[in-house]
């Protein structure tokens, strides 16, 4: 009978972050669980960095949100504890299903710092996941944390009354380029919402569509770059702070 369990658990200290006279310091934790044997294939690995140092309400606020968000379950301040709960509940959803054990089960997270400024924190998760089927699913989501406040802006928060529905014009504009996206006519654009899957970068704001939200598996994510001056006007937030 082959038979295989590994549980690790590694917390190591990575970034260190100046923001003007200001210093962030985050510390990415990782746990990895293994179990193969005649009735269960069952991988996972995450890693997650965390802010550490700086203004507790703020740090506070941001790891709540990405525990929340990234881990679905809820933050009690213990980093690797978060991640095994989510690791606990993902091996019980999968002994309990139904096809159970008929098909593997694997996940991968890595969540990671992008951008930083005084402003502004932008992150990115990366997941990784199989849960049986026909092929995995390949997904990358932001997050941009306004760091005055600890909070996760929204497209509410950055957008103008009308921008929202401007803005979707100016994806729509992008993506109908044939020389960049040569695929377009696989695109199903009609009563699609926006996701809220936006980042920051130096002079560009980045929107991501994930496999199947507007075009079939094969084409993967489609990632929109918009420069600052395209949108300037439909912008609720100094972009000035952004570029930094």
């Amino acid at each position: 009978m082959k038979k295989t369990s590994l549980f690790i658990v590694i917390a190591l200290t990575l970034g260190f972050y100046g923001c003007g006279n200001k210093m962030i310091e985050t510390e990415t934790f990782c746990s990895e669980r293994i179990i193969e044997n005649d009735s269960v294939n069952f991988s996972t690995k995450i890693c997650i960095e965390f802010a550490e140092k700086g203004k507790q309400a703020i740090i506070d606020s941001i790891n709540s949100t990405l525990v929340s968000t990234i881990l679905e379950v809820n933050f009690d301040g213990t980093r690797i504890d978060a991640i095994n709960r989510h690791i606990d509940i993902a091996l019980a959803d999968y002994q309990s299903s139904k096809t159970f054990p008929a098909w593997e089960f694997y996940e991968y997270i890595d969540g990671f710092v992008t951008f930083l400024n005084e402003n502004y924190l932008c992150y990115q998760y990366n997941l990784h996941y199989y849960a049986g089927g026909t092929h995995p699913l390949e997904k990358i989501f932001y997050l941009v944390f306004d760091l005055k406040t600890g909070k996760k802006l929204t497209e509410e928060d950055i957008f103008t009354l009308d921008g929202k529905e401007n803005f979707w014009q100016i994806i729509t504009e992008i993506l109908s380029d044939t020389a960049l996206y040569p695929e377009n006519k696989t695109y199903k654009l009609d009563n699609v919402a926006l996701n809220g899957n936006f980042s920051f970068e130096q002079d560009t704001l980045i929107y991501t569509f994930n496999q199947y939200e507007i075009a079939p598996y094969s084409s993967g994510k489609i990632d929109v770059k918009i420069p600052y001056q395209k949108i300037k006007e439909i912008i609720n937030v100094d972009l000035s702070q952004l570029v930094k």
